[in-house]
Parts: C-alpha cells; sequence; structure tokens
C-alpha cells in the first residue's frame, strides 16, 4: 500500500540524516553537495536533515532555506485564498491536499497545514480531504475542520477551493463538482483541466501566464 511505502521512506530518510550531517562535518565539497541535493530532492523536505545537522553542531543552510522559502510561500497563498474569499463576500473554503507530498500521508512541513491554521484563525468554515492524509490532519485540527469523504464532495463546498497536491483524483474534477457561483479554483500544480471547468470557474492556475481572456 502507498501508506507503508511511504512509512519506509520516512524511516529511510530519517535514518539517512545522521550519515548526510557527518558528511557535511567532514567538509563541504561538490560530493557533499551533490548528496545532500540529492536526500533534499528523494525526501522533498530539508526538515528531518536540518534538525539531525543542527544535533551535530553543522550549520545546515541549505535546507534550512528551503524550509523558510516553504513557510513564505505558504503565507502568500493563505493570503492569496483569503483576498478572493473576500471578493467573492463568502467564508467557505475547500482544501484539496494535506500531505507534504502527493500521495503520502506526511503533513510534516506540509503548506496546506500551514495555510488552514491562517484560515481558521480568520474563522473560515474549511472542509477538507486528502487520500492518505487526513488521519494526520484530524490529528492537528480535531472538529476544527470538516473532512469530506471524497475530492468531488470537497470541491463542492468552497466558494474558494484550494488544490495543493497533484493527486489523479483531484485532476479528475469538472466544472459540475463545484456548486458556488463562481468558485474560485486555485489550482497550485496546474493540474486540473481549465476547459472542463466551464464559465462558472475562476481558474487561478500559479505559475501559469495569463491569458488575454483571464478575469
Amino acid at each position: 500500500p502507498l501508506s507503508t511505502v511511504a512509512s519506509t521512506m520516512l524511516d529511510l530518510a530519517v535514518s539517512m540524516a545522521p550519515l548526510v550531517a557527518s558528511q557535511v562535518v567532514e567538509g563541504w565539497n561538490w560530493r557533499v553537495g551533490a548528496f545532500v541535493r540529492l536526500y533534499v530532492l528523494l525526501f522533498g523536505t530539508g526538515m528531518v536533515f536540518a534538525a539531525v545537522a543542527r544535533k551535530y553542531g553543522v550549520d545546515a543552510r541549505l535546507a534550512a532555506a528551503s524550509d523558510e522559502v516553504n513557510a513564505s510561500r505558504a503565507e502568500r497563498l493563505a493570503a492569496l485564498v483569503l483576498r478572493q474569499l473576500a471578493e467573492v463576500k463568502h467564508r467557505t473554503v475547500s482544501v484539496l491536499g494535506l500531505a507534504y507530498k502527493a500521495n503520502t500521508p506526511v503533513i510534516e512541513d506540509s503548506p496546506a497545514i500551514q495555510i488552514i491554521q491562517t484560515l481558521l484563525g480568520a474563522r473560515m468554515d474549511v472542509m477538507v480531504y486528502d487520500p492518505l492524509a487526513a488521519d494526520g490532519a484530524r490529528a492537528v485540527f480535531g472538529d476544527q475542520v470538516r473532512y469530506a469523504p471524497s475530492a468531488r464532495a470537497c470541491a463542492a463546498h468552497g466558494a474558494v477551493c484550494i488544490v495543493t497536491t497533484q493527486c489523479e483524483e483531484f485532476a479528475a474534477l469538472r466544472g459540475s463538482d463545484f456548486t458556488h457561483t463562481p468558485t474560485v479554483v486555485i489550482d497550485c500544480w496546474r493540474i486540473l483541466n481549465r476547459e472542463r471547468l466551464g464559465a462558472g470557474v475562476k481558474y487561478v492556475a500559479l505559475g501559469a501566464l495569463l491569458r488575454p481572456d483571464d478575469p
């Protein structure tokens, strides 16, 4: 199962971190730099490495900088969601994707978790869905948020919907799955098919160039 694979990968990340840190202690060179970059690429976060590096007295600037950038992005995304909610004059939000990476149950350092915390602080009505990470989010938020049984059920809840991971279930969504008119869909990975969303959806694809007809 994917959950078992994800757990094994996380255990591997933890077990490798001291080795990476010890290599940095020995001295930074291009081989060590490549090793660290490969580690971060494989496991998606410098959080584990940075924590172990600090234990060994190593200044893990690359990992720390990566985490700072991720936190800053989450803050900007939360601000974007709040602006869109003010425009549509609604307080309901759908969050599709809770994990740090799609198809894993790992929520540590997940931008979605940080975004939800900001939205709850602003007293928004938040519904969430993730095929693997819902239990982890439930441990964090309890009954502060609503938990949808499917991506479609989650999409129907919010006047603003944010897609935070590259999940195939999310990519299959159509305009008829969104019930608010308009619904603002913020697609962090540009996985939705814009043509299938229809005129009732204001589609915001992060990182994509705007077309002349974009709102």
